[in-house]
């Protein structure tokens, strides 16, 4: 995709947006300002004159698609769009689901080979709640090392879990067996095939500050409206932009939307 682009280096990674305004000409917006910080990187061929040199760290734009969450987006200043109150109001208090990940890597897929569990969720009242098991490759990887996300959370027991990410093997063991049949020797297993873990919190992602679109009481009917009105030069097209909230059509959908 990037090599498609006409624009040499337009895309730019390793920033953050700190601000987005628009360029006004007599009151009539004719582009998009956008601040950033981010490393450092060599001066451009110098310009003609006849074209001003932008601020260092501001980048211009015809238009620009704003896809960031909207808890993300609280972080920028917005003042120069004269945004409406109600996208105001939708940025700053729209409800956002948080979410808590553990994957678990394992000498060899036990699972698979122990209990012939080859892809599927596990529910439990334990702690862990949400157990996923791979379904790919699984007619190559039985004898060798694999990952399961052991634990899958979401609202407040993603809190709770959030407070002690860590893999707990015993609530792993405890969910694949009983506390008197095979508990013990799984336990013994899942501590000798222990590779690693990866604990992953979305709610403290400072670019994400979310996992998830969650809309609270009457937010749907008064706020996305106003959030899915084209502005001209600017459009939110972030996760509430879009019905289909936490699902990969979601994505698809606000970006058709907001290049049609």
């Amino acid at each position: 995709m990037s090599n498609s682009l006409h624009q040499e280096n337009a895309v730019k990674q390793n920033k953050r947006v700190t601000g987005i305004s628009y360029v006004v000409d007599h009151i009539i917006p004719t582009g998009v300002q956008v601040k950033v910080v981010g490393k450092p990187k060599p001066k451009p061929k110098p310009k003609p004159k006849s074209e001003p040199e932008p601020e260092p760290g501001v980048i211009v734009y015809d238009a620009l698609f704003n896809s960031a969450p909207l808890c993300a987006q609280q972080q920028m200043q917005l003042e120069g769009l004269k945004l409406s109150w109600s996208v105001k109001q939708a940025v700053g208090s729209h409800g956002y689901g948080t979410s808590c990940e553990v994957g678990v890597g394992s000498k060899n897929s036990w699972w698979m080979q122990k209990y012939k569990i080859f892809g599927g969720v596990a529910m439990s009242d334990l702690p862990l709640r949400w157990c996923v098991h791979p379904s790919y490759n699984i007619n190559k990887t039985r004898e060798k090392s694999g990952v399961l996300l052991a634990s899958y959370t979401w609202s407040q027991e993603a809190e709770r879990i959030g407070a002690l990410i860590t893999p707990d093997l015993h609530d792993l063991a405890r969910m694949h067996t009983s506390i008197d049949q095979g508990y013990k020797d799984l336990l013994d297993e899942l501590h000798a095939s222990y590779i690693a873990h990866y604990a992953y919190n979305w709610y403290v992602d400072p670019h994400q500050a979310g996992a998830f679109a969650f809309f609270g009481s009457g937010q749907y009917k008064n706020m996305y409206p106003d959030l899915v009105v084209s502005y001209g030069k600017y459009m939110i097209i972030s996760k509430k932009a879009a019905a289909h909230h936490a699902q990969v059509i979601n994505s698809i959908e606000r970006a058709f939307r907001g290049v049609y």
